[in-house]
């Protein structure tokens, strides 16, 4: 795991601010997370939904300084968990979410929320907007 700016150090776990070295074990984390979280078993998605899902985001995620990730002091090779975050005023990448009909009923939900957001917010502009974050955590030993 290559090493970028440490921003808190705490019970064992440094985080750090991500970059693009991290995207594979990023995208590999959120995937196997997101498989066991309440929607992702409603959707039915499998680890490859998600590792596609999580793909169109990661390149800006891995760069735009606003995503960190976790790493055990003892096994600094290792990931024990990701937070990636993006402005949600930004367009979606090309081919998301059409590219992901099994996701279709989920976004539509979140763009929803975004508008309803937005409506009690006029005036929020891309790099202006909060970050919605994804993140995933995997258990350390003890």
């Amino acid at each position: 795991m290559g090493y970028t700016e440490e921003v808190r150090r705490e019970g064992g776990v440094i985080y750090r601010i991500a970059n693009e070295e991290h995207g594979e074990a990023v995208t590999r984390l959120l995937s196997a997370s997101f498989l066991h979280e309440p929607m992702g078993r409603a959707l039915g998605a499998t680890v490859e939904d998600w590792a596609r899902f999580v793909s169109y985001f990661n390149h800006e995620c891995m760069t735009n300084g606003l995503s960190v990730i976790a790493v055990p002091e003892q096994e600094p090779g290792s990931l024990a968990g990701a937070l990636i975050s993006r402005d949600f005023k930004k367009p979606f990448p090309p081919g998301f979410p059409d590219e992901l009909p099994r996701f279709a009923p989920s976004i539509d939900a979140l763009v929803s929320l975004d508008s309803q957001y937005e409506a009690l917010r006029p005036g929020l502009n891309v790099d202006f907007a909060p970050t919605k974050p994804l993140r995933g955590v995997r258990k350390l030993a003890a």
